[in-house]
């Protein structure tokens, strides 16, 4: 993602189109939400910020804590239910020994 010719944000992904009439269009986006107007006017400029606001950038660390709260989360469960319950006891404590 570069930045955007206009605009101080980083993240927004510039995409050309070439429409049936020979003409190129670009259309710029922000996380998947498209930004209407052009680079630099307020229209845009308001659409970056709506985009800003409901799409918010994880940071890297935000993003592994959340991802270790959910895993920690699936193996009580796991172990609760499914084919865990069936397996061999070594096979058990192998597997606690990797998720502790």
């Amino acid at each position: 993602m570069a930045k955007v010719k206009g605009t101080k944000a980083r993240g927004i992904n510039k995409i050309t189109h070439k429409l049936a009439d020979g003409s190129v269009k670009t259309y710029y986006y922000y996380n998947g939400a498209r930004l209407h107007g052009e680079p630099g006017s307020l229209q845009f400029e308001t659409a970056l910020r709506a985009a800003q606001r409901k799409f918010p950038v994880a940071t890297p660390r935000k993003a592994k804590e959340a991802e270790l709260v959910g895993f920690a989360e699936i193996i009580p469960e796991f172990k609760r239910k499914g084919p865990y319950k069936n397996w061999a006891s070594t096979t058990k404590i192998q597997t606690i020994n990797i998720s502790n």
